[in-house]
């Protein structure tokens, strides 16, 4: 059984972008059917200690054509970047928010999106 997640966006101007996620509690929201993101830790051969801090990739999510797709599909094409960006994980059982590393991830990313 997949694990419930949900996007909340913010555009430049911290104005929400609208996902036609309809649910108590998660009203407005962006449903996500699969969330990417890979930590890289490298290491040196001979002895497999760390030689650097981990890498973390950026965050990539796929999602189903909603209310949101025409405003992100402009924003991607013009080169606009979003100002703030909110991940929820559910639990599978009781979807609640999950406990732990994945909670609620909040990312925000300024200026040129470095």
């Amino acid at each position: 059984m997949a694990i419930p997640v949900y996007l909340w966006l913010e555009d430049d101007g911290g104005a929400p972008i609208k996902g036609s996620v309809d649910v108590n509690g998660r009203e407005g929201s962006i449903e996500v059917s699969e969330l990417m993101h890979s930590v890289e830790q490298p290491t040196d051969p001979l002895t497999g200690k760390a030689t650097a801090k981990r890498l973390h990739s950026s965050y990539a999510f796929m999602k189903s054509v909603d209310n949101s797709s025409a405003y992100l599909y402009k924003a991607l094409s013009s080169g606009q970047t979003l100002k703030k960006g909110r991940v929820q994980i559910l639990s599978d059982q009781l979807q609640r928010p999950r406990r732990g590393i994945f909670q609620d991830y909040v990312g925000k990313r300024e200026g040129n999106g470095n």
